[in-house]
């Protein structure tokens, strides 16, 4: 099978071109496992591959900085790391707090930065051609240091702005934060364009350590994004991943997780608007390696028109794994007789001495609620919009910003209300 090659016309003639050490094993790796079909179990439930074709790679481009529209977010307050079509944009971006390291991944590779070592460290139960893919291609990216019992006062905001028609981007981000360090990530994708963008994201978190992780793919109405996350959970550390995705064509994220201290704690919320023919895709599998972890994920779908959403979440408790506590709920509410969604919640133990339990449901707007707010002349629109963001706001209680999550409901609650007009 023939590899998706990059343009080269399309990469610029600055240290983006080199090479990054770990490229050659995911070469390796990519042409053993190849890209992925309806073979691969993970695969299977997808009605949209997202397979880009030679002919629709881009052609030269050329990066319009000052023309990139604002979101929702751009005026929120966070230290901004910026990146345009995959590439770092530091005349864009914030100075960062003292206690926070970054680098660009060309300036790593410049650099021999020893951290490019743990890229790929983290490994998938399962074959992950696109993250192999990404690992070839990728040129750019953030490459995050949060030193020892360092507390960072307001989110760390990585956005990445996509602004060119026809072109495949490839991101990547590495954190890591050590020992009883405190911080929150924002990771915020935009395409204004019909665009490919393939995502992957590391984080090691050290012992004792307080991390939050937001991503958010909102208003991507052409794109399709597939994103690949996976973090490694040190002892008695706290992380909380949350995702808020909206308006996306296709948008496929793989998250793995491994609890790899006593007394590690990961929790998951995910919210999704899928509308239109739209497709949204889940694919989570947390991993209790030890004794004594906590872990917890929550999906809230929400599909209109012929929007379809996808989930497989699963938790896989070691055979030391003793103590474990995990749950998983995966719940969509369908507003339209064309809207499905698909749900498979999987538990896996190995362990004798463990709480853990799963669960789905699938369901409508409750008659009997919106012709009670109807009666108190309230507006059709606006009593679905009404119980759409109570149902939608449990998922994103995950992240620990009162600020971040109103804004998110908000962004939700006005998008509805023109969706319902």
């Amino acid at each position: 099978m023939s590899l998706i090659r990059h343009n080269d016309n399309n990469l610029p003639e600055a240290s983006g071109r080199a090479l990054v050490p770990y490229q050659e094993k995911a070469v390796a790796l990519l042409k053993e496992v190849g890209l992925p079909s309806r073979r691969d179990e993970t695969w299977r439930p997808s009605q949209k591959m997202a397979l880009l074709s030679e002919e629709e790679l881009p052609l030269a481009e050329k990066f319009y900085l000052d023309s990139v529209q604002k979101s929702f977010l751009s005026d929120f307050d966070s230290y901004k790391i910026i990146f345009i079509n995959g590439y770092y944009a530091e005349n864009l971006s914030d100075p960062l707090p003292e206690g926070v390291s970054f680098s660009s991944l060309a300036q790593a590779v410049q650099d021999r930065d020893a951290s490019l070592g743990l890229i790929d460290g983290i490994s998938a139960p399962y074959d992950q051609g696109y993250k192999h893919l990404n690992s070839v291609m990728c040129r750019d990216g953030a490459i995050l240091n949060v030193a020892k019992d360092t507390i960072i006062d307001k989110p760390i905001h990585l956005v990445f702005k996509n602004i060119s028609e026809k072109t495949v981007t490839y991101g990547r981000v590495l954190i890591q934060v050590e020992s009883n360090a405190k911080v929150q990530f924002m990771a915020e994708h935009i395409t204004t364009a019909s665009q490919h963008e393939n995502h992957v994201a590391e984080c090691y978190i050290g012992a004792g350590a307080q991390v939050s992780y937001i991503k958010i793919a909102a208003d991507m109405k052409d794109a399709a994004h597939i994103g690949s996350f996976s973090a490694d959970i040190a002892r008695d550390a706290t992380f909380n991943l949350g995702f808020y995705g909206f308006g996306s064509n296709f948008c496929r994220t793989e998250t793995n997780i491994y609890l790899s201290g006593q007394g590690a704690n990961a929790n998951f919320g995910a919210a999704n608007y899928i509308s239109q023919t739209d497709m949204n895709e889940h694919i989570s599998t947390f991993i209790h390696n030890v004794p004594h972890c906590n872990s917890s994920q929550l999906f809230q779908s929400l599909c209109d028109d012929r929007g379809r959403s996808v989930v497989q979440s699963k938790t896989i408790v070691a055979r030391d794994a003793q103590k474990t506590d995990g749950h998983q709920m995966l719940r969509a509410l369908l507003l339209s007789d064309k809207a499905n969604a698909f749900a498979k919640p999987e538990l896996e133990i190995y362990a004798d001495d463990v709480k853990c339990a799963h669960g789905s449901a699938v369901g409508q707007l409750d008659a009997d609620a919106i012709f009670y707010l109807r009666a108190r002349s309230i507006p059709l629109s606006e009593a679905k919009a009404l119980l759409t963001r109570a149902f939608m706001s449990e998922a994103l209680s995950v992240i620990d910003n009162e600020e971040l999550s109103e804004r998110l409901i908000a962004h939700f609650s006005d998008t509805l209300l023109e969706d319902f007009a």
